[in-house]
């Protein structure tokens, strides 16, 4: 039997920084694994014109450049964001298609029409539960309005959903009952070359930065993530003279948080690559990702594989999470009385998440999120 053969549209892989929430490399990690397995034929596609150099892609859009990131079977399309009936003349060749949802938007949602194979969907937007200052203005409001709808039309038009987390799940609401069933959560993996408990060099963060304790946040600078309560905890901790707390992460607001270098609060802005980003969260101390939406998110899994001790709400638990809670400094909520006492209670103590690198290891390395993919273009073949 022939292998089948299936294509994916992945964006110019930009600078994270250059976009809200973080288009980068890491999570289209999948395509990457999927590329390499012997049960199938995986193309990627890449929004852009020539695979010789980077290039300005997608114009229209203003989408930075590409960056070639070793995948093999790349192929690149010109401009068809806007052309849903060429990508079509693409796509039907092929057994399966897989989608990126933003990516090649609005192309991407007029596609049904024109392409009669299975079409799977991996969506990376969620909607805005939690409501801060920079998700109060109109546009942000008209963007979350318009999000509901896209998704709504992928629901009805595709044949599966997969969401990479739990808080996405949040979109069901919004969705007609016949159609909820489409929806599966499959976190993203962790490259446990990188983020692991190996290798470990504490002291230098320490003694760069002259502290006896090393905190970090990382992830989105965002209001749903619980960094603003952490901040202002911080500036109440007692040890913070003693201590640093490192946050990295890409943020669109008007906070000045380089300025927050004054209560020992040190932003290294987005860091894109794993190597160097896996540094920091496995020579730190203790990582406080006070997280306000249920889920199982990257950052959470890259934390737990480095058996830090790592310091998480009960209320964002899933039924995964549960089995090993107590890998966690678990506290009662985000608020930031619950985070302070959690920064002082571990200024002197560790709680390490031992045997969380295996866990993660088998359950959600990139390799086993891949072979998840796997069965659910099975199913649809």
């Amino acid at each position: 039997m022939e292998k089948p053969h299936i294509v994916t549209l992945v964006p110019p892989l930009i600078p994270q920084k250059y976009i809200f929430g973080g288009m980068e490399k890491r999570a289209y990690k999948v395509d990457e694994v999927l590329t390499r397995s012997d049960k199938i034929k995986y193309d990627i596609f890449v929004l852009g014109k020539d695979p010789k150099y980077p290039v300005a892609s997608s114009k229209p859009l203003g989408f930075g450049y590409i960056r070639r990131v070793g995948y093999k079977n790349l192929k690149y399309t010109a401009y068809l964001c806007f052309h849903p009936e060429k990508l079509a003349k693409i796509f039907n060749k092929y057994d399966l298609v897989h989608l990126h949802f933003p990516v090649g938007v609005p192309a991407m949602l007029f596609l049904r029409k024109y392409v009669k194979k299975p079409i799977v969907v991996t969506h990376h937007l969620a909607p805005a539960e939690i409501k801060g200052k920079e998700l109060e203005d109109l546009v942000w409001n008209i963007w979350d309005y318009a999000l509901r709808i896209m998704t709504n039309k992928m629901f009805k038009d595709y044949d599966k959903i997969i969401f990479s987390t739990y808080s996405q799940l949040n979109f069901l609401k919004y969705i007609k009952s016949d159609y909820r069933k489409k929806a599966v959560v499959i976190p993203n993996g962790v490259d446990t070359k990188y983020f692991n408990p190996f290798n470990k060099y504490k002291e230098e963060l320490k003694e760069k930065y002259n502290v006896k304790r090393v905190y970090l946040y990382f992830g989105r600078i965002a209001p749903e993530k619980g960094v603003f309560e952490l901040i202002d905890a911080w500036k109440k901790f007692k040890h913070k003279k003693e201590s640093v707390l490192l946050l990295i992460g890409p943020y669109i607001g008007d906070k000045n948080l380089y300025a927050l270098k004054k209560h020992n609060i040190i932003y290294l802005g987005p860091i894109v690559d794993e190597e160097k980003l896996a540094y920091y969260v496995k020579n730190i101390d203790v990582i406080v990702l006070p997280h306000k939406l249920k889920g199982l998110s990257m950052t959470i899994l890259e934390a737990l594989a480095t058996e830090n001790t790592i310091v998480l709400p009960k209320t964002v638990l899933t039924d995964f999470m549960e089995n090993y809670k107590h890998l966690f400094y678990l506290i009662q909520d985000f608020t930031k009385e619950y985070i302070l006492k959690a920064l002082e209670e571990t200024f002197d103590k560790d709680h390490p998440a031992k045997g969380g690198y295996e866990i993660v290891k088998k359950n959600h390395s990139w390799e086993s999120v891949a072979n998840k993919y796997l069965e659910i273009f099975y199913d649809l073949l």
